[in-house]
């Protein structure tokens, strides 16, 4: 499984946990996989080469959504893996920043 903020390797697999609303959260975009599975962790493949995000559930059949972001922006395979590694650097400057930013915490070494 990549490290966090580290970019989604096309066929890797990541679990995240379903959020109260029915919703996962993958490269800063939010994918709605079920209310009723609140709570639940689900498994997510990426499919670049066919732009699509596989939702394999804890009972019941996988599911395929369009990766969002995608669908003008890029022509290929390799241009999608680039999408998601760009906004996987976005996704982990934004992290760093948020933890520098913390209150109470000293911003110099």
């Amino acid at each position: 499984m990549p490290m966090p903020g580290a970019p989604f390797v096309d066929g890797e697999h990541v679990v995240h946990q379903v959020n109260r609303h029915g919703f996962v959260k993958v490269d800063l975009r939010t994918y709605d996989i079920s209310s009723k599975l609140a709570g639940q962790l689900v498994t997510l493949r990426i499919h670049a080469s066919e732009r699509c995000l596989q939702v394999v559930y804890p009972q019941g059949n996988p599911r395929l959504l369009p990766l969002k972001g995608l669908d003008q922006r890029s022509s290929s395979s390799q241009d999608s893996v680039e999408l998601m590694q760009q906004e996987a650097s976005t996704r982990a400057s934004l992290a760093w920043q948020k933890r520098r930013t913390r209150p109470g915490r000293s911003s110099s070494p």
